[in-house]
């Protein structure tokens, strides 16, 4: 039986080249890209303080909703804290929830 080998340029994250879809691309993982920036999903770890696990979740959905963490990784990468933070899609106006 053989086993699988790490090949050589492979890595525990996808790079950050706009991978395609059905011939369309999409968009870029920022936090996947301030990760590869750091030097891997570890060494990210240890930047934000945070657990390996949480660090993949995070690659994983796109996003960290979390502030201090996002500005540790920004300052380290280089990447615009907006772009790690995500979207705030959840907000409404005030005047909605009266």
């Amino acid at each position: 039986m053989r086993k699988n080998k790490k090949q050589a340029g492979q890595r525990l994250v996808r790079g950050s080249k706009r991978p395609k879809r059905n011939g369309k691309a999409r968009a870029t993982n920022t936090v996947r890209w301030a990760v590869d920036a750091v030097g891997g999903p570890l060494r990210a770890a240890v930047v934000m303080r945070v657990s390996l696990r949480t660090t993949y979740e995070w690659i994983r959905k796109g996003e960290i909703r979390l502030l201090k963490p996002a500005l540790r990784l920004a300052r380290s990468s280089g990447a615009p804290v907006q772009e790690l933070a995500g979207r705030d899609d959840d907000a409404r106006p005030a005047d909605e929830h009266l």
